[in-house]
């Protein structure tokens, strides 16, 4: 380990950096939150042969030299992070700006094996699993809590304050994440090539006939390019409306109180709403087990049983969440300048999905506009527009172009969307009427892995109706059949499935009915960071931005004088992949003040 205290050789040192292709780069910083004020204060590097400890703390080169390491920045190839979007902020606060080819140590693993554990895989997790040893240096947080180095976050929760910790100790413990770090990637490459020479040896893996079918490499590149565009996402943010949220607040606790006073005179003072094993005995007094207490579980009750007091249990868990999950939650995350940072996840999902968190914008409530709707919170706080665009049926219309099934594409060709043109195909060919919503929600079913007993309940029917209706729909597209067929054989035989981009989704045997799921979510998550990138490159050099992504939707910011690029931006979207028999099609929503109050773009 080399320790960088001496601002006169830096130079020096970030000549020697430089020769190399790949690095591997941490922070050490003193929390968290880097849009709350938090600032790193050391970084740590590796070349795979050398770990250099850069020392900007107390005692260690000034702050004002900082900048001199954008030069080892600019002229390295690729940098390996273990949660790039994190070191990346830290780095951008205090004026670090480019970045080189990113290296996503938890991205890269997603991509070379799906069977990772869901959410987030931490430096620990991720090097007994690839390297078999441990990650951390227990001493520094010994010393820590030993010495009770602790100051307070912007939400006045305890932190640790690792920028006290000794820099003997602090040195070495940040030098063996960087190296650590960079041993993870560069053993990922090297599985990554090695499964994609055996992949080329044997074509029989393809899941069909795709175009352009891609490798795991492939993907590793997109995934690279795509972590820069949730970081610049994650750097614009989305404004909040504090006072609206405020109004929110005290509305939605009204409700919760009335809710709560009527819950006390039929079950007593004792009884509380949102404690689960309380309503579990309540129910089960009532004769009705459940296995979770979840107010979408309870509503499909409450839609069975004639129980008032349900409504009011229902009433008080949604106000209630509304109130501490979602309005205070974003008061407690945004910035003094009201923007909120949202964390988009490339990693978390084994399909290879996004997800949302810090605040989890991908899971609001689903509810008409009306005045105190949760999503009135995010606004645009200047003279932009906010634009959503967003794929219609992308996961349906993928799955029917995949499998060739003509009768159903050539009527949404015509103009039927997609539920009512599959619900037409099988009345013309099995004279069995479903209606829209059936057809919705087998079709759904179907590319989500749903077994019989969910899509019952979900058709409001019996077990063998639903199978019954999942064998009509079936016969009636019997090329989707085939399909599914041939993905579940693939799953039995080789124990996993690829998709024309090239990612691999490995399952089990029992878990083969969840194939034509994660060939189609997979398939469909890839053209969406497709999308993404290339409406990234639409905006490179503009004011207007993408500020967030959620499932199949993008939602940009954009100022009056780049309103001409959203028709651009909607034809990026579009030939990001170029299905086999029908394009897919992007609806656009626009509003000038929140993202409750979007309205269809007309002309």
């Amino acid at each position: 380990m080399i320790l960088v205290k001496d601002r006169a050789k830096l130079d020096n040192i970030i000549d020697e950096i430089i020769q190399y292709d790949r690095i591997s780069l941490d922070t050490e910083t003193t929390g968290l939150y880097p849009f709350h004020g938090d600032r790193l204060f050391s970084i740590a590097v590796s070349t795979g042969r050398q770990d250099y400890y850069f020392d900007f703390n107390i005692g260690g080169m000034p702050k004002s030299v900082l900048p001199k390491m954008q030069r080892l920045l600019d002229n390295v190839k690729y940098v390996y992070f273990c949660n790039a979007k994190f070191d990346m902020s830290m780095l951008h606060v205090d004026g670090l700006k480019t970045i080189p080819q990113v290296l996503d140590a938890p991205s890269m693993a997603r991509v070379e094996n799906s069977r990772h554990k869901s959410g987030y895989m931490s430096l620990d997790y991720l090097a007994k699993h690839y390297l078999k040893s441990g990650s951390k240096d227990l001493n520094v947080k010994k010393y820590i809590r030993d010495n009770k180095i602790y100051g307070k976050d912007h939400t006045g929760k305890l932190k640790p304050l690792y920028d006290r910790v000794p820099t003997s100790m602090i040195a070495p413990y940040a030098c063996l994440d960087a190296r650590l770090t960079f041993d993870i990637g560069e053993t990922i490459i090297k599985l990554i090539n090695e499964k994609d020479k055996r992949n080329r040896a044997s074509k029989r893996n393809r899941a069909s006939k795709p175009k352009g079918y891609g490798s795991l490499m492939d993907i590793i590149k997109s995934e690279a390019r795509l972590t820069k565009v949730l970081f610049d996402m994650k750097v614009e943010g989305f404004a909040i409306d504090r006072e609206y949220i405020a109004k929110g607040i005290l509305h939605e606790t009204y409700k919760r109180d009335n809710h709560e006073e009527e819950i006390k005179k039929q079950l007593g003072d004792a009884f509380k709403p949102n404690s689960p094993k309380q309503v579990k005995e309540f129910l089960a007094s009532k004769d009705i087990i459940v296995e979770d207490t979840e107010a979408k579980t309870l509503v499909k009750i409450a839609a069975s049983h004639n129980l008032d007091i349900l409504e009011h249990i229902i009433g008080y868990k949604q106000a209630n969440k509304k109130i501490s999950t979602y309005y205070e939650g974003y008061i407690k995350l945004a910035t003094t300048g009201d923007i909120v940072h949202c964390e988009v996840n490339q990693e978390a999902c084994s399909t290879g999905r996004c997800s949302s968190s810090s605040p989890n914008l991908q899971n609001l409530p689903k509810e008409p506009y009306h005045d105190y709707a949760v999503r009135n919170s995010f606004i645009t706080n200047d003279d932009a527009r906010l634009y959503f665009l967003d794929y219609k049926s992308q996961e349906m219309i993928y799955m029917l172009d995949q499998a060739g099934e003509l009768s159903v594409i050539d009527k949404v060709k015509s103009g039927l969307d997609f539920y009512t043109a599959t619900a037409e195909v099988i009345y013309e060919l099995m004279k069995v009427k479903l209606d829209r919503k059936q057809s919705k929600a087998i079709s759904l079913g179907l590319a989500y892995g749903q077994g019989a007993d969910l899509l019952a309940s979900n058709l409001g029917c019996t077990r063998e109706e639903a199978l019954n209706f999942k064998n009509v729909y079936f016969k009636g597209l019997p090329k989707l059949k085939q399909l599914q067929d041939y993905l579940i054989e693939q799953v039995k035989t080789y124990g996993k499935i690829h998709n024309p981009f090239g990612r691999v989704t490995y399952l089990t045997a029992e878990e083969s009915y969840k194939a034509l799921n994660a060939y189609v979510q997979g398939s469909c998550a890839d053209i969406m960071k497709r999308a993404l990138y290339l409406c990234s490159e639409v905006l490179r050099g503009k004011k207007s931005k993408i500020i967030l992504t959620v499932h199949d939707e993008i939602i940009f910011k954009i100022y009056p004088e780049d309103e001409y690029l959203v028709e651009y931006l909607r034809d990026a979207m579009i030939s990001a992949y170029r299905c086999n028999y029908i394009n897919l099609e992007v609806d656009i929503e626009v509003s000038k003040t929140s993202w409750a109050r979007k309205v269809k773009l007309h002309g």
